[in-house]
């Protein structure tokens, strides 16, 4: 139903090292909203890819089921950052 596209490159660095891309994206979607997440890398530390997995999992979830709520996030963000 909705159209839309990610990309993630692993760094040069990361290519030379032989490290997987600590990076994440994540989409998540129904009939009703899409939700979009996006988590950079701790740098080289380990399992910064799964933390950043992690947080991105964990937002797309929570926005997900905030929408159910009719959650405004407008410009007033303090419910939504109380909530993360």
């Amino acid at each position: 139903m909705w159209k839309y596209t990610s990309y993630l490159k692993k760094g040069v660095s990361h290519e030379k090292a032989g490290s997987v891309c600590q990076d994440s994206v994540l989409i998540k979607e129904d009939e009703y909203c899409i939700v979009a997440a996006l988590s950079d890398g701790l740098g080289s530390l380990k399992y910064s890819d799964v933390a950043a997995n992690t947080a991105t999992e964990t937002i797309c979830e929570l926005l997900m089921t905030c929408k159910d709520e009719r959650l405004n996030l407008g410009a007033d963000t303090s419910n939504l950052r109380s909530q993360l």
